[in-house]
């Protein structure tokens, strides 16, 4: 949470519910980053098994590149949410850090 310095004793009263919500956003961004991976490769082995599945079903080709061009404008779609997935997810990332600092500046131990 980017409060300002005159609420910080709102903020160690908020605390637990701030660190949930980077610990939350943190997972989410780390999950999308991994479904983004996960469908660039999976249309990468589908690219390599094409040319078999080619020479097995000679005559579904059509159906064959209709799901080679619908997985290409997926992956597609994949790879361009793959930068904004990673900076959000370097950004929680950082606040966290920035959290934790902030809480052993108020630490009891």
């Amino acid at each position: 949470m980017n409060l300002s310095p005159k609420d910080e004793n709102l903020r160690l009263i908020l605390s637990t519910v701030e660190r949930e919500h980077i610990v939350e956003q943190k997972n989410y961004h780390k999950m999308s980053l991994i479904y983004c991976a996960l469908i660039m490769a999976g249309e990468f082995f589908l690219g390599m098994v094409m040319p078999l599945m080619l020479v097995i079903f000679p005559a579904g080709y059509q159906y064959i590149f209709g799901l080679f061009a619908f997985g290409l404008i997926i992956s597609f779609c994949a790879f361009l949410m793959l930068f904004p997935a990673a900076y959000h997810y370097w950004r929680y990332v950082e606040l966290l850090k920035e959290h934790q600092k902030f809480m052993s500046k108020y630490s009891r131990a």
